[in-house]
């Protein structure tokens, strides 16, 4: 890091010490010659006051910043300008860091620790009903009196700087501390927080970090894939209360953490807290298709990926696959990987919300759970309890084009999981207590996903974008058509759809080869043949006129607009030209969209550009979160001029292979674990019918040009091709 030169102070100030020097700049002990009042004065590096845009930024975050007024949170209190050099004044806080505390005398009674905790839940809570989130929350960030009050340091500063600084590669929050939400890029909230909460917990209660690495995409990928230690095994003294509770702090899934720091705590101190609806992980349920809604906060970029992606000697990734056919129809892909001793295995079946018909929405979704209450030889529940007792993990998931399930185990409980995946093949026990109990699962779920921010444009886009039923499909339904589904109605869907010969296998990970094909002949070609099931017609008829429409959604802060163009199907030549687009308008933090209305105008708080890949017709969506006292307008009509501009002009070769590059880097990391790569490969398998293609991704995005970008920009991203929906602040709950 370039040294930071000092810069003379403006004479409101007196100088009485130097705190400390950072990424940011200085910071002083100064005393306010005006009021008398001490305060801490920080003065930024000369490229980050020379900066506009993070300025601009800076002043909105301490905005927002000022509306926590806690006791536990040191307050940001003014930006100053004073030539050249920029200000940011603050509460001073005397005392030392909890980082400094640690170092010093390691684990913390725990009566003393949990006090701190007490202290630094209250803080964050206040915040987060303020819907602020720290972000970079560490035992550095954390300051502790003479006293032993404590107070959190640092919101709304960390947020502006990490925004800007993903552009240049930097790591935003730091690896030991930061959620696997983070690690991968994907959205973040408050449950960001609530997982370093436990991070720092697990540093109090033991006088260990939860995980330790050489460097930082060591640490990162420890925490999007490595269970910790329990924190007794490392202090047995320790409550199993805190052990438990600090362990669902660090679930990896953030639905399955505590929903609010408030709960974490109330767990920890063992205080009982009231009945609250059980959250159920969503993987994008509310598109259903492969798109993944945006967040709303800016898109973070896991820089950490970059170094080992630039470390390799090849960008290339290419797995090992095998593949055959059994011969009542069922696909198999083996992919060994003998890297760590466990496996993932995962069927899908082409089942997903595009077989769902008229009066019954949401029946393939239903199905999906269904299957997990009991087969022949497995009880109701037991599948669960089987692969929880050999410490391995499942899941499943309903989609557009299918429904999949996976489990990841030990490398010595192969047959397990075949047995298990053979037996609800060849069929199910079907009863009105599981479908009771299902079809409960399945309405959380929805209420789950209602319950988030914007959550009724998300229900309602797939049917203004789509004119097809069977494209409209958001996979729950209403509750009227789910609360009337019948055991007879799951049964023949589960007939019709899931026969061996329209599902496939994929099983990742550590086994042999030659054991594993006459393992799955074992279990599964016995399984009886049955009819191909009707495909769905997945036809659009074709615009030709824009749809519009504004929706009011109680409890929103700003107005959100949402723009889409229908187009091809995920393997189509012109979809990776689209993906491309789509990197190149709204990939990053570096994207032409995130510059021109987030950066340069100030008109967005954030634009995203996702591509959906599901089998059949998909949209390229654009979301534009409006900034406070902007025209919705502005922001619309910049983004077609961002557009247009590619279609006049094309994109030049270095930014082509700069987005190409970026993309193919975040495959890279998303396909770390095997059961991500189990999901790809089996889509590929049966999905699209070309699991050969999963090794000539980088061929296909590699030969994407700036005239491939130019030519679909001007063939799908029309006006008459388009629909918008203009989300704002009201409407009923």
């Amino acid at each position: 890091m370039a040294p930071v030169q000092a810069t003379a102070l403006p004479p409101r100030y007196e100088m009485l010490s130097e705190l400390g020097r950072g990424g940011m700049g200085i910071v002083s002990k100064v005393r306010d010659r005006e009021t008398g009042e001490v305060v801490a004065l920080k003065i930024l590096k000369p490229e980050i006051a020379g900066n506009p845009q993070i300025l601009e930024r800076f002043k909105n975050e301490l905005l927002l910043a000022h509306k926590i007024t806690h006791r536990r949170v040191a307050r940001l209190y003014e930006f100053h300008r004073a030539g050249d050099a920029v200000y940011l004044s603050m509460e001073y806080v005397e005392g030392e860091s909890l980082r400094s505390l640690l170092e010093r005398e390691g684990r913390l009674e725990t009566g003393r620790a949990t006090e701190f905790a007490r202290q630094l839940a209250d803080g964050l809570a206040e915040a987060h009903r303020q819907s602020i989130v720290h972000r970079d929350l560490k035992p550095e960030n954390i300051m502790i009196g003479p006293d032993g009050g404590l107070k959190v340091m640092d919101f709304g500063i960390s947020r502006s700087y990490a925004e800007d600084v993903t552009v240049t590669g930097s790591v935003i929050g730091t690896p030991a501390y930061m959620a696997p939400e983070q690690a991968e890029g994907k959205t973040l909230d408050h449950r960001t927080d609530i997982y370093a909460f436990g991070l720092i917990l697990y540093e109090m209660f033991t006088g260990e970090a939860t995980f330790h690495g050489d460097t930082a995409v060591t640490l990162a990928l420890k925490q999007v894939q490595e269970r910790p230690t329990n924190p007794t095994k490392l202090t047995p003294s320790l409550p199993r209360r805190i052990d438990a509770a600090i362990m669902k702090c660090l679930e990896k899934d953030p639905a399955k953490r505590f929903q609010s720091v408030e709960e974490a705590f109330q767990a920890l101190a063992g205080v009982t807290a009231p009945d609250r609806p059980k959250a159920w992980h969503q993987r994008a349920k509310a598109g259903r298709r492969k798109f993944v809604w945006a967040g709303l906060g800016a898109v973070a970029v896991m820089a950490a990926a970059a170094v080992w992606w630039y470390s390799r000697p090849s960008d290339s990734v290419v797995f090992p696959l095998e593949k055959f056919t059994l011969a009542n129809g069922l696909t198999v892909a083996l992919s060994p990987d003998h890297a760590s001793p466990t496996f993932t295995l995962a069927v899908i079946y082409r089942a997903g919300s595009q077989r769902d018909t008229p009066g019954h929405a949401g029946l393939a979704h239903l199905v999906q759970h269904v299957m997990y209450q009991g087969s022949p030889n497995v009880a109701r529940g037991e599948y669960k309890d089987l692969i929880g007792a050999t410490g391995g993990n499942l899941n499943g998931d309903t989609i557009s084009s299918a429904s999949v399930f996976w489990t990841t185990l030990p490398a010595n409980q192969l047959e397990l999981a075949l047995f298990l995946e053979a037996d609800r093949m060849r069929g199910l026990t079907l009863t009105q207590e599981g479908l009771n109990a299902a079809r409960s699962e399945v309405l959380q779920e929805r209420a789950a996903a209602m319950n988030t921010g914007y959550a009724t444009a998300r229900f309602q886009f797939e049917a203004l974008a789509y004119d097809s039923f069977v494209n409209q499909q958001t996979g729950f339904g209403t509750i009227e058509e789910l609360n009337r589904a019948t055991v007879d109605e799951v049964r023949q869907f589960y007939q019709t759809y899931y026969t061996p010969s329209n599902a496939g296998l994929a099983l990742v990970g550590d086994f042999d080869s030659a054991k594993a094909r006459e393992q799955v002949k074992h279990y599964f070609e016995s399984i009886p043949a049955r009819p191909a099931p009707p495909e769905p017609d997945l036809r659009e008829r074709g615009r030709t006129a824009e749809k519009r429409e504004t929706v009011g959604e109680p409890g929103i802060p700003n107005t959100l607009i949402i723009m889409a163009w229908q187009v091809p199907q995920g393997m189509d030549p012109d979809w990776f030209a689209l993906k491309g687009l789509g990197d190149v308008l709204g990939g990053n933090g570096a994207s032409r969209l995130q510059n021109s209305l987030v950066k340069t105008a100030g008109v967005a708080t954030t634009a995203t550009v996702g591509v959906e890949a599901s089998a059949g017709p998909n949209l390229l969506i654009v979301q534009v979160l409006v900034a406070p006292g902007k025209e919705p307008a502005q922001a619309e009509r910049m983004v077609y001029q961002e557009i247009d501009r590619v279609a006049r002009e094309g994109v030049p070769k270095e930014e082509v292979e700069r987005v190409a590059t970026d993309y193919l880097r975040k495959r890279t990391f998303a396909l770390v674990t095997t059961a991500a790569r189990a999901q790809v490969f089996d889509e590929f398998l049966t999905i699209y019918g070309g699991l050969e293609a999963v090794n000539g991704w980088e061929r296909r995005v590699r030969r994407i040009g700036s005239d491939d970008l130019k030519r679909v920009a001007r063939k799908y991203l029309t006006p008459a091709n388009r629909t918008v929906m203009i989300v704002v602040p009201g409407g009923k709950p």
